[in-house]
């Protein structure tokens, strides 16, 4: 995992730290996944830490309001998925069987030639703003990633507009944010919601949502489909 776990209690500041750690667990799981990390994202403690996150982060949010019924749906989706997941951390034959089975469907659907699920924003995210129909989705990214002083690593092999890219970006905003919140600074703090709030409606809100709606509709594996319903969620709700 590539972050500690957890928010600190209900507050706003507490509640951003949690959905940097949700945002960055995404990216973590729509990444690719090594066999020590599929162990771990199979497992219970993967399932429970998702779900604690999500409630702290997500409780109280006002997203778009969706279709009547839709959002408790949604929760009970999740709930019912997490169940499903429960696996102990490093369960010998199981656990790799199942882990075994989460790559191989994430290779089918994220990575294998012409796959069905790209991760890209290129693919899903209609030109939104004028530096997006001008210089195209992924160029309009990495200068939203440059105005913060962002710069991606060098070693790093996915594409700015990659899904795991765009939802650590979201992890950064929000755990500044939460900083500044915590430092008195209510200024600096509007002007970090204005940025992850555009961020996400001009960028990373449509391709979680196109990600999350495929998977749901082409793969039965348990535990993609759970991370799925989290992305789902996440995207409904990570900008308040």
């Amino acid at each position: 995992m590539r972050e500690e776990w957890g928010g600190e209690g209900n507050s706003l500041a507490g509640r951003l730290r949690a959905l940097s750690s949700l945002a960055c667990t995404l990216g973590w799981l729509f990444s690719y996944l090594s066999r020590e990390a599929a162990l771990e994202a199979v497992s219970t403690e993967c399932a429970e830490r998702c779900r604690a996150l999500f409630a702290e982060a997500v409780h109280g949010l006002r997203p778009v309001p969706p279709i009547p019924g839709e959002e408790v749906a949604a929760a009970a989706l999740v709930d019912e998925a997490a169940g499903q997941t429960a696996r102990p951390l490093g369960e010998d034959d199981e656990g790799e069987r199942a882990a075994a089975a989460l790559r191989r469907e994430c290779t089918r659907l994220f990575y294998a030639p012409f796959q069905p699920v790209p991760l890209l924003g290129s693919k899903w995210v209609e030109q939104r703003n004028l530096l997006s129909r001008k210089t195209g989705e992924r160029s309009a990214v990495e200068q939203e990633y440059l105005r913060m002083g962002v710069v991606r690593k060098p070693a790093s092999t996915n594409p700015s507009d990659h899904l795991s890219c765009e939802l650590d970006f979201i992890s950064f905003l929000a755990a500044a944010e939460a900083d500044v919140l915590d430092a008195g600074d209510a200024a600096s703090a509007r002007e970090l919601k204005k940025l992850r709030e555009r961020f996400v409606d001009d960028h990373a809100g449509e391709l979680a949502a196109a990600v999350s709606r495929e998977v749901l509709a082409r793969s039965s594996n348990v535990h993609l489909r759970f991370f799925a319903q989290l992305l789902q969620a996440f995207a409904g709700g990570c900008d308040f």
